[in-house]
């Protein structure tokens, strides 16, 4: 199976409503044994963007620059580490915190209004790496808090519906080692019942390893000495070009949530749009509809 994607953007607003069946195909969701998530974006979401954190957060430290100057280092920085040190340094070796303590002091490095309230800071080098240093440190400590994320509406509700309904949670996720103490803090891992990072397992979404991975995962929870099928599974997430070509690829059924599902089918002309749902809150009812349409016509 051959995946073509082109660039879109993930927000803006919808200018077409497009009428989609908002179901698994009942067959699947009568079957289904197992659901992943994504947690960025799905799960959990951020309270401030990336540049409006990062300047709080250096204003504590007297360090200053533009939100503007921010969001573009950041932007550059990022994807620098992701194609030098890919899956946050584990596919060379390099620590995670080094990875993102590199990130967050270029970020602010190469800002060209970058300024320290400190004038003796300003004018020597190994002073301002040294505070850099220490933000860049601070920065990995608070967005493994609530001060940086905040769980997405309607989450808690539809994990616990669906830990009622007898399925097995688990979280595939991007993510460095900070997720599982992040997702404790959050309330969110009583849910789940195992948590596969990628650098953990060594691969990214899309790669199908990882899905792999998780699929072991559930089998040892079900304890019934049989894998789960893949198409027992579905992986829920917001990017189309690592959790569901990733998850298809794999042989699962996936959702995509997205705000706007007009723009997924215009951006990725691969992603079918029944798969499509704008909220957290849609999502019971496209897993579980075929599971309740069983269960009333065997009440029948």
């Amino acid at each position: 199976m051959k995946f073509t994607l082109r660039s879109g953007s993930k927000t803006g607003y919808c200018t077409e409503t497009v009428t989609m069946a908002s179901t698994l195909p009942s067959a699947a969701s009568k079957s289904l044994q197992l659901v992943t998530f994504d947690i960025t974006g799905t799960l959990l979401q951020f309270r401030r963007s990336i540049a409006e954190q990062y300047a709080v957060i250096g204003a504590k430290f007297g360090v200053h620059a533009e939100h503007s100057d921010i969001s573009t280092g950041f932007k550059q920085q990022w994807r620098r580490q992701c194609t030098e040190h890919p899956n946050f340094g584990a596919k060379t070796g390099l620590p995670w915190k080094s990875w993102w303590v590199d990130v967050a002091k270029s970020t602010f490095l190469h800002a060209p209004s970058l300024r320290f309230e400190d004038e003796e800071v300003m004018k020597d080098m190994k002073k301002r790496e040294a505070k850099l240093e220490t933000l860049a440190q601070h920065l990995i400590d608070v967005y493994s808090t609530s001060e940086c994320w905040h769980v997405t509406e309607g989450a808690e509700e539809v994990l616990e519906k669906l830990q009622k309904e007898g399925l097995v949670l688990g979280v595939v996720s991007n993510f460095d080692s900070r997720l599982d103490g992040l997702l404790s803090v959050m309330g969110l891992k009583e849910f789940f019942s195992f948590i596969v990072t990628s650098y953990e397992v060594g691969v990214e979404k899309p790669d199908v390893m990882i899905f792999e991975e998780a699929l072991k995962r559930a089998a040892k929870v079900l304890g019934n000495g049989h894998p789960v099928d893949p198409k027992h599974a579905c992986h829920v997430g917001d990017t189309p070009s690592s959790d569901y070509v990733g998850a298809v690829l794999a042989g699962w059924n996936a959702a995509i949530i997205h705000s706007c599902p007009d723009k997924i089918g215009k951006s990725c002309k691969d992603v079918d749009p029944r798969h499509v749902i704008s909220s957290l809150k849609e999502l019971e009812v496209y897993l579980l509809s075929g599971r309740q349409n069983r269960a009333t016509s065997s009440n029948s």
